[in-house]
């Protein structure tokens, strides 16, 4: 889908005119100041829904560049949250190794302030 959007030179409109699949990589997934990707989405599929007029008369013709800048925003957006995700469980899985490393250190001092002067002096020694 991806060959085929950049053998066509696809671009997706939006509030700050027209963008590449390119640009969609560098879009927030949704932001309240300038162009994300859920209005990107939603502008494809209103494309999308209003090449889909009815006829009982004609046959329709379909045009396939709806669909797949739709299928491309969506594919971009599952990425983008996949890759949220896994960022979200890094940054909880180094706060807690962060923590137990701090507990691992609080123990180890008070180990230390348990010894004797005499103890602590021989160790020192034999640093």
């Amino acid at each position: 889908m991806y060959k085929q959007a950049s053998k066509l030179k696809l671009r997706f409109t939006s509030s700050k005119g027209l963008l590449t699949v390119e640009d969609l990589w560098d879009l927030s997934l949704t932001s309240t100041r300038g162009v994300n990707l859920d209005e990107v989405a939603k502008t494809a599929t209103r494309q999308l829904q209003e090449q889909a007029v009815e006829s009982f008369v004609e046959s329709a013709t379909v045009d396939s560049l709806p669909t797949l800048r739709l299928d491309i925003v969506k594919d971009i957006i599952a990425v983008r949250m996949a890759q949220a995700k896994e960022i979200q469980a890094a940054i909880l899985k180094k706060t807690k190794r962060d923590k137990i490393l701090a507990i691992m250190a609080a123990k180890q001092d008070a180990s230390l302030e348990s010894q004797s002067m005499d103890e602590l002096a021989k160790m020192l020694e034999e640093l």
